[in-house]
């Protein structure tokens, strides 16, 4: 990522990173977890991360072949970045995920999946790779999967409270 400049390679090891963050922070969610159906959960999400971590890599390989990795349209790569960077899972997740209470977390994964269902969609209209495309429709489903098992078990907690 040069300057001002986001090309589909650099949206790519974005993606990547926050999928590991995801994964660790789900992961970390799952050992604090007293519920077992939340820490199913947190566990299931956090394998699942892990899994979209291997997709974006194959992408990320896809996008590498091309002959020209040229930068992405200035409303699309602000629009990406404003995505990116209000990243819900930050660099300390241990920190994160100490400081959080599964209810918390709950709602930061919907966020989160939110984002991703967002960001995915938007890197879904701009590649014109049929390959990329298969992936980030599989994701997509996904991710929307995700936020509906997050908002069922938020919402189950709430009805306990």
């Amino acid at each position: 990522m040069s300057g001002n400049e986001l090309t589909e390679v650099d949206v790519y090891k974005i993606a990547l990173t926050n999928e590991l963050r995801g994964a660790s922070f789900y992961s970390s969610m799952a050992a604090k977890s007293r519920d077992q159906r939340t820490k199913d959960i947190f566990h299931k999400l956090a394998e699942e991360e892990k899994e979209h971590h291997k997709l974006f890599q194959n992408m990320l390989e896809l996008a590498e072949k091309k002959p020209a990795n040229k930068p992405l349209n200035r409303g699309t790569a602000s629009y990406l970045k404003t995505l990116v960077q209000n990243n819900v899972f930050p660099v300390d997740i241990e920190g994160l995920a100490r400081k959080t209470s599964p209810e918390q977390a709950l709602v930061m994964g919907i966020q989160a999946e939110k984002d991703s269902i967002l960001l995915y969609q938007e890197l879904y209209s701009y590649t014109d790779n049929e390959n990329v495309k298969d992936m980030l429709s599989k994701l997509l489903q996904e991710e929307k999967i995700h936020l509906v098992e997050l908002r069922e078990q938020y919402e189950e907690m709430q009805n306990l409270l």
